[in-house]
């Protein structure tokens, strides 16, 4: 199967969950034509300047199982930023 041959045939979003900060959140769902026993779940944190986002592919037997762990990550994710100082012999290092 080539890629882009997989068309989805169903999307659905369903209920996300409640965080502390009052960030909002939503899961997709989405089903395709070639994987029928299985869909692909993606939950999103609106955080302030970005949007978290967390892919999962689950067989429908196991789908409330790995749900739960994808609303436990919606929950408990952080928004945080990388900021780096790098030194020009780092930066030799690394170009050599």
């Amino acid at each position: 199967m080539r890629g882009g041959d997989n068309p989805v045939n169903q999307i659905d979003f369903i209920d996300g969950v409640q965080r502390g900060d009052g960030c909002p959140t939503a899961i997709r769902v989405a089903r395709f034509k070639h994987h029928p026993g299985m869909a692909e779940y993606t939950g999103f944190v609106d955080f302030e300047g970005f949007i978290f986002m967390c892919d999962l592919f689950a067989p429908n037997e196991l789908a409330a199982k790995n749900l739960s762990k994808l609303r436990f990550v919606l929950r408990t994710v952080l928004p945080l930023s990388v900021n780096q100082k790098s030194n020009s012999a780092e930066t030799d290092q690394l170009n050599t």
